[in-house]
């Protein structure tokens, strides 16, 4: 039978800039706004592939071998019940989201960031890698955390931004970007270090922990502009950082450190903050 647009949704939440509607328990306090069609994710007790009898779907896997069929609209994921014991719901379509999210023309990149002033900055890379441990031990010092894991972008009039729910709508609800950081754990160094990636270096790099594994060349070629464009207006860099958790505060101190001195900001103001 065909999925019919009124199947029961009980709960609702705002992730990654988007209303997600769902019919299990999110745990997540809804933003004051969302961008574009609400996404519905339905966990199903039969077999998925049965619910859907039009071609219009997109199967994407998820590496614990439950796979999400997304309608090509991108308003409606199905996923089989996994049947593993304590399901993270929440981990599940925070997954599948990004894939949704492309459909309907919109491009969120595999980043936690923090900001400081309106300025955003974006680290990225694999799950594991890091990038939420930065970032939330830079939002302890002199910067403000903005997104785990999640980061939804907005790239209009030439502008490359972050789309925030927590602005007004009257402020244009986007913040710029600063800067794109590449995380890569290296167990040979001692400190975190820089290098600056050319364009092409960049688009590669973002290609690499995008979330483009769709079948659709539409949404394949939205992704890649948009990629282009990041590449094009936005300062992207290599942070390697070190393999060590116990070198943690001190790699933090110098990251934020690198980071203030890349934007010229006072010396003093730096050492007031970090104090």
């Amino acid at each position: 039978m065909a999925v019919k647009e009124s199947l029961p949704v009980l709960y609702e939440a705002v992730i990654a800039g988007h209303l997600v509607l769902c019919n299990r328990p999110l745990s997540i306090s809804n933003a004051e706004a969302a961008r574009g069609s609400p996404i519905q994710f339905l966990f199903c007790d039969e077999a998925v592939e049965e619910l859907c009898s039009d071609w219009n779907w997109n199967a994407i896997p998820h590496y614990t071998e439950t796979v999400a069929f997304i309608r090509g609209d991108g308003r409606l994921v199905l996923i089989q019940e996994p049947g593993i014991p304590f399901m993270d719901y929440v981990a599940l379509v925070r997954y599948f989201l990004p894939f949704a999210a492309a459909l309907q023309g919109f491009l969120i990149l595999h980043a936690s960031a923090v900001r400081f002033g309106d300025n955003v900055l974006a680290f990225i890379g694999p799950s594991g890698v890091g990038k939420s441990t930065v970032a939330k031990n830079l939002a302890g010092r002199e910067f403000q955390f903005v997104a785990d894991d999640l980061l939804p972008v907005s790239i209009s009039g030439g502008r490359s931004s972050v789309f925030d729910p927590t602005i007004s709508e009257q402020q244009g609800m986007t913040r710029d970007f600063a800067d794109l950081f590449f995380l890569e754990r290296d167990s040979s160094i001692d400190e975190p270090y820089f290098s600056r990636l050319t364009e092409q270096e960049t688009v590669l790099a973002l290609l690499h922990n995008g979330f483009g594994e769709m079948p659709d060349t539409a949404v394949w070629g939205m992704q890649f502009i948009a990629y282009g464009h990041l590449a094009r207006t936005v300062p992207a860099f290599l942070l390697r950082i070190p393999d060590n958790l116990q070198k943690l505060p001190e790699m933090v101190q110098k990251v934020s450190q690198e980071i203030w001195y890349l934007h010229d900001l006072p010396v003093d103001s730096f050492l007031e903050h970090a104090g």
